[in-house]
């Protein structure tokens, strides 16, 4: 099996039987599920199942999850049919072919349905379609988080995830396989056309080898790769034997940076929605000191993260947890127990998303195509979360176009009011007439009611939501006593669950956090 061991370089065990397993099945029809942390070398595992199988003689079709936004990833795969227009997606090019998907975690559980089947029928529609197309691909997977977690979340569909898991590879981080960093350093100092055996003796001689094997390589096989290059380019000994000691800011290259691009008229609520991460490390990970620069180059904004102590893993962590709570994945109050960095975070969103709304006139009379102008007015905030849930640790520069949400300006339907209304009313009947319970619930049914009346006057929409999500909160907190009294039984249930998605129809118009679909109950993701 020559391919594989030429792109899975090592000798331990585990890598001895990752080739062992790819010879085996590359030439199946089989989806592969191949998972493990950044860096680790899961498109290179791809890759080998695809040079390895007779679909070789077609280059292999990659696309990564993470880099669309939501509204825009069902057109990249499934295409779209609009005005007599066909856009094929990448499922129609991926007939007889092999199909990588990076960071499948990244796709919402609708789209998560729309793929099911693709493994059970061979069979889709385009967006806007009418007639099934067929396809014949074999997909392979990748993902950096554990789908498992997130099917507990109700965030991935159980369903989805063992059809597209017939293969797995997990590929093992680099510091539990300390036996592959020789060869792995072989590997990458023959690529730079140097002699392996004399960077080793360097290594050797500026006593580096032994801190080689004691890290814990974060980054994995790329931030080992990073390392390796700038030794054996600038040979900058003293300062890698800092950074492998923890003193993250000796130097300039091993920076954790992540970039967005967009418009001229967005930048200032990217300037500030990204700076607002520097008062998120200092809150909440005092113990892990960092410099955070905020650069701008034309329409590129840059965060960069230099750490001074701590652990580079903590940083990505972080990242990506402040990327979940952008994206609506996870409200403020889940993202921290600190109320009041929670209370401050849900006001710069709001002026984030309050920036991007006084600038949507011009958005339109700058867009001529219908297409073009959503993709101008989808959610910017999801996509600078999607920029900061970066596949890759380390020099990440994404470029996307920014979005806002367009039903921002929609009108609240009064079926959906009238709907929360019933649901309020049905949750005080179950509740003590006389407890604080009852009169709270009465509370967001009046301001509700208001809201009805109101035409949609900002300041009685902000208070009806606060009030309303408010009491979702505390319903959603199993130790609160009206969690408690809701949860007696299984009529409360459903009504707090049916509540919880009326709040979500209406909170979409307003750009509000969602509520988390874990509370919204299993029904919700059919």
């Amino acid at each position: 099996m020559p391919i594989a061991e030429d792109l899975i370089i090592g000798s331990s065990k585990e890598i001895k039987e990752i080739r062992v397993l790819i010879s085996r099945v590359a030439d199946s029809k089989f989806p592969v599920l191949i998972s493990g942390e950044s860096g680790t070398g899961k498109s290179l595992v791809a890759l080998a199942i695809h040079q390895m199988s007779s679909q070789s003689v077609d280059s292999l079709l990659q696309f990564d999850c993470a880099t669309t936004s939501e509204k825009f990833l069902e057109i990249e795969l499934f295409g779209l049919e609009e005005s007599g227009h066909v856009r094929k997606g990448l499922l129609e090019f991926a007939n007889g072919r092999n199909l990588l998907l990076e960071n499948i975690d990244h796709t919402p559980v609708d789209l998560q349905v729309k793929l099911l089947s693709i493994f059970q029928e061979t069979e889709f529609l385009r967006r806007g379609g009418v007639t099934k197309l067929q396809t014949d691909c074999r997909i392979i997977t990748t993902s950096r988080r554990d789908l498992r977690e997130k099917i507990e979340a109700n965030l991935f569909r159980e369903d989805f995830y063992y059809r597209m898991r017939v293969i797995s590879v997990k590929m093992p981080a680099l510091r539990d396989r300390p036996e592959d960093i020789e060869p792995l350093i072989y590997e990458i100092v023959g690529r730079l056309h140097k002699d392996a055996r004399v960077f080793m003796a360097s290594l050797e001689n500026h006593g580096l080898l032994e801190y080689f094997w004691k890290y814990s390589w974060p980054g994995n096989i790329r931030e080992l790769q990073q390392v390796v290059e700038t030794l054996v380019l600038t040979e900058a000994w003293e300062s890698i034997r800092q950074i492998l000691l923890g003193h993250g800011n000796a130097s300039n290259q091993m920076i954790i940076e992540r970039s967005i691009k967009f418009p001229p008229e967005y930048h200032q609520a990217g300037v500030s929605i990204l700076s607002f991460f520097g008062e998120i490390l200092r809150r909440k990970y005092p113990d892990h000191k960092a410099t955070i620069r905020i650069e701008q180059d034309d329409l590129r904004v840059r965060m960069i993260v230099e750490p001074l102590n701590g652990r580079v893993e903590v940083f990505e962590r972080a990242l990506d947890e402040y990327g979940l709570v952008l994206t609506g994945q996870i409200t403020p109050e889940q993202f921290t127990d600190d109320s009041f960095l929670a209370m401050n975070l849900k006001h710069e969103l709001r002026l984030a998303q309050a920036r991007i709304e006084s600038q949507k006139e011009l958005l339109q009379y700058q867009e001529k195509h219908l297409i073009n102008r959503d993709r101008q007015i989808d959610q910017m905030l999801k996509l600078i979360g999607q920029s900061l849930h970066a596949p890759q640790p380390y020099n990440l520069d994404i470029s996307v176009a920014p979005t806002i949400s367009s039903t921002v300006d929609a009108k609240i339907t009064v079926n959906v009011i009238e709907d929360i209304q019933n649901d309020l009313g049905e949750l005080s009947d179950i509740l003590n007439k006389s407890s604080k319970d009852a009169a709270a619930v009465e509370q967001v049914r009046k301001a509700v009611v208001k809201l009805n009346k109101s035409n949609g006057n900002e300041t009685e929409k902000n208070t009806a939501i606060d009030k309303l999500k408010e009491l979702i909160d505390s319903i959603s907190d199993k130790e609160s006593r009206i969690g408690k009294a809701i949860r007696a039984t299984n009529h409360g249930v459903a009504i707090a669950q049916r509540l919880a998605k009326h709040y979500n129809d209406l909170a979409q118009w307003f750009g509000w956090p969602q509520v988390p679909k874990p509370f919204l109950g299993s029904d919700t993701n059919a």
